[in-house]
């Protein structure tokens, strides 16, 4: 039998569908309509920046920025919530994804992938971000845009260039820019997404610190060709997310380098005793920090995210797993209960993400669906102990050999099925952010 001290019971991920109609807020005054005066044409193709900016658009092209638009699971998740709500989620998910198309009405509810402006395709491009002029809202796209002036960046003395006039903007120092769209809320005000929120009352923001800091590291070189050597930044903006397409560009590095930056976010302390008894308790304690100063661990789309712990007891004698937790079952899913071969299987299941609530207190995954919501994430540079203790069998002849993992992905398997993305779930990947292995001995 098994026992579970701690929070367990309510960590688990969420996700039922019901059919709840979510009306895409559109306010009266604010970004939207300060937006309206612009055209297509005023923006730039990112294509055309890379002759000058060959580094910078490099770096973007195998991107999230980059990939927002083309995701397939964004897409087949945009279909969904269209048809669910008649069209009444209209630019919700978009106005961040690609931006300026949809605040310039390229993007109409319901819109066909294949229609949209080869623009909308570039997601989140390089005019995109260097024309905001302000941030009205740090929620829901609530940025507003004019290319017309000039480009804006975050060098003091742009060197002028007959290309377009350049323009220091204080704002592109700041995580203001970036809160315009990494906090979301739906049309119910509930949280979807709250990385800047959690940003403002971070040790990283009381030391000054900035997303740029970390998600656009500094380095020495040029902004542009014939450009002087200085501090610049880097725009492969690594987070959690990979690329699932198989012909995106630097696939490779840009996982490479989202397992790098998994690794160096979280570390795991084991208490474990010496020995145990045969048929006795084993107890077991996880100590899980974040060494993440700026959000909490995960951030962002938390109600798709899925951190745990994964436990695996082996007897060295004979080779048998005594016990198991945070396992995967046959489909690739964990044994919560969502697992369609073994619905809560798992009592000791530790998962960090968010839950989200329907109309009825019912389980459900989509952000139009949600009239409530329940987050278990780890604040910045705090810790948290899960404890397990664990009845042995009396046949266990030891030593134990234990490992301990803190694990990652950006989706369940079951959402993609559900999704009809089920050659996207199969190879989903897993990034081990930390692990602990002990040997026990058994009296």
């Amino acid at each position: 039998m098994r026992y579970t001290v701690f929070f367990l019971l309510i960590l688990f991920v969420v996700f039922s569908a019901c059919s709840h109609e979510l009306p895409s807020p559109v306010p009266d005054e604010g970004p939207d309509n300060l937006n309206r005066e612009l055209k297509l044409e005023d923006f730039s193709m990112p294509e055309s920046c890379a002759p000058c900016h060959p580094n910078h658009y490099d770096e973007w092209e195998g991107s999230m920025h980059a990939y927002a638009a083309i995701d397939p699971v964004f897409i087949k998740m945009q279909e969904h919530g269209q048809k669910e709500t008649d069209k009444k989620l209209d630019q919700f998910c978009i106005q961040c994804h690609s931006p300026v198309a949809s605040k310039l009405g390229h993007t109409p509810a319901g819109y066909r992938q294949e229609d949209l402006p080869p623009l909308a395709l570039k997601s989140v491009s390089c005019t995109s971000c260097h024309s905001i002029v302000s941030v009205e809202e740090h929620k829901n796209a609530g940025a507003v845009f004019d290319p017309r002036e000039g480009f804006r960046g975050s060098i003091p003395d742009p060197v002028s260039t007959p290309a377009h006039k350049s323009i220091y903007s204080e704002l592109f120092t700041s995580s203001d820019l970036c809160g315009a769209c990494h906090n979301v809320v739906n049309g119910r005000d509930v949280i979807i997404e709250n990385t800047y929120t959690e940003w403002q009352s971070s040790p990283a923001a009381a030391a000054g610190q900035q997303c740029q800091d970390c998600h656009m590291p500094a380095y020495q070189g040029q902004a542009a060709v014939g450009g002087p050597v200085r501090e610049v930044h880097r725009h492969t903006f690594v987070g959690v997310d990979v690329a699932l397409i198989d012909d995106f560009p630097d696939r490779e590095e840009q996982a490479r380098l989202v397992t790098e930056l998994l690794r160096s976010a979280a570390q795991i302390d084991v208490t474990a005793p010496d020995s145990v008894r045969a048929g006795g308790f084993f107890p077991l304690y996880v100590t899980i920090t974040s060494l993440t100063a700026g959000h909490h661990l995960p951030t962002g789309a938390v109600a798709d995210r899925q951190m745990w712990l994964a436990v695996t007891i082996t007897d060295q004698a004979t080779g048998e797993i005594v016990y198991q937790s945070g396992h995967l079952d046959a489909n690739g899913d964990l044994y919560d209960r969502h697992s369609e071969i073994a619905p809560n299987l798992d009592y000791d299941l530790v998962v960090f993400n968010q839950q989200l609530v329907g109309e009825t207190g019912d389980d459900v995954f989509f952000s139009w669906e949600a009239f409530d919501e329940r987050t278990v994430t780890i604040p910045p540079l705090e810790s948290v102990t899960p404890r397990y203790f664990i009845r042995l069998p009396g046949s266990v002849q030891g030593p134990l050999n234990v490992t301990v993992k803190l694990r990652f992905r950006t989706f369940p398997p079951f959402l993609l099925r559900m999704l009809a993305l089920d050659d996207i779930a199969a190879r989903l990947p897993i990034v081990d952010m930390a692990e602990w292995e002990g040997t026990i001995a058994v009296n």
